[in-house]
């Protein structure tokens, strides 16, 4: 009775055991955001998720300061969420989305079964343009969990290049044309403060590597990257892609059909061999090209009316856009071609 005796006496003393300083706990808990920022690292450094819900406090009263807080904090905060993989809503995000977005697209994506409502508003969102790669991830995310809504977005945004070979009588039709493709790279250089902890910067990635993370698998899987500079000034450099979101469409578009991309009746280049013989032909045969064009593209949504993804007074008010390319392959290349409207 007496051993039993002292030890619930000894509880409430346990219980109040001061915290250690240098302890996870301790800095989590200190007044200055080098301190905090060095809990926040080490947290996940020790993969402790207990301590998710004093970063999501700290990240919530770092939004709330008037001078903005301390910024090297805040990624700090946002990169360890990101390792404890923690799920936050919008409104603890958003505050960031502008300042340090692809932490905030990532945390996001990480549970983008939670977040779908909210990655349609990014994904539908004028003011909020996405990134391509951020364009590419949502959209993973999205054809997953399909929606009337995104496949609306989709056809929206569509646009169609009617591409003219033009011959002259005696060449006949012939189909010409390149393609070309490019990417460019982005580059910055950082300093870590002395004592304060590795500062790390996050990149989104079409191509996987050993230190790429998978964060939206589908028919273009995004990964993303953490690179970290642990003292003094480091260079740091994402690559950025060419932007191919239209003819992306396409394929997201297939897929939500169930089909394959070369199934469907239309694509982003409607490939059509012109003889040209005067000015007025040449236009007629432009014309002609375009309109068979938007009745092809007409074609595609009455397939997603069929399914039930797409109203059908909707459809009826969703127009392509359509532009002309020409590609002169006559021999001469004269007399010259008309502009077209």
């Amino acid at each position: 009775m007496r051993i039993i005796l002292a030890l619930l006496l000894a509880l409430p003393v346990a219980a109040n055991e001061p915290v250690e300083p240098n302890s996870i706990e301790g800095l989590l808990a200190a007044e200055t955001p080098r301190e905090q920022a060095l809990g926040a690292y080490k947290a996940a450094d020790d993969e402790r998720k207990d301590t998710i819900p004093a970063l999501r406090k700290m990240l919530a009263a770092e939004a709330a300061k008037e001078d903005g807080g301390s910024a090297i904090l805040q990624r700090t905060i946002l990169d360890s969420l990101i390792r404890l993989e923690a799920k936050l809503p919008w409104k603890e995000l958003e505050p960031y989305f502008r300042r340090t977005r692809t932490h905030v697209m990532i945390l996001v994506l990480l549970h983008a079964q939670d977040h779908r409502d909210l990655l349609l508003d990014l994904f539908d969102s004028e003011k909020r343009q996405l990134r391509y790669l951020e364009w590419v991830a949502t959209a993973n995310a999205l054809v997953a969990q399909p929606t009337p809504r995104f496949a609306q977005r989709l056809l929206k945004d569509i646009e169609i290049t009617v591409h003219l070979d033009i011959t002259s009588p005696d060449q006949g039709p012939r189909a010409g044309g390149f393609a070309s493709s490019g990417s460019g790279r982005g580059s910055g250089r950082i300093t870590v403060q002395q004592g304060w902890p590795p500062y790390a910067v996050y990149y989104l990635e079409k191509n996987a590597g050993t230190r790429e993370v998978l964060v939206a698998p589908g028919r273009t899987p995004i990964y993303y990257r953490r690179h970290v500079v642990e003292s003094g000034t480091g260079g740091t450099g994402g690559s950025t892609p060419k932007d191919r979101r239209n003819s992306d469409r396409f394929g997201y578009l297939a897929e939500l059909l169930g089909k394959k991309r070369s199934a469907i009746p239309i694509d982003d280049t409607h490939r059509v061999g012109v003889v040209f013989t005067d000015d007025a032909t040449y236009k007629l045969d432009a014309a002609a090209a375009r309109h068979e064009a938007v009745e092809r593209f007409r074609k595609l949504c009455d397939q997603f009316v069929a399914l039930g993804l797409l109203d059908a007074n909707v459809a009826n008010r969703i127009k392509p856009r359509t532009k002309y390319r020409a590609f002169d392959l006559r021999e001469r290349g004269s007399p010259a071609l008309p502009a077209l409207d």
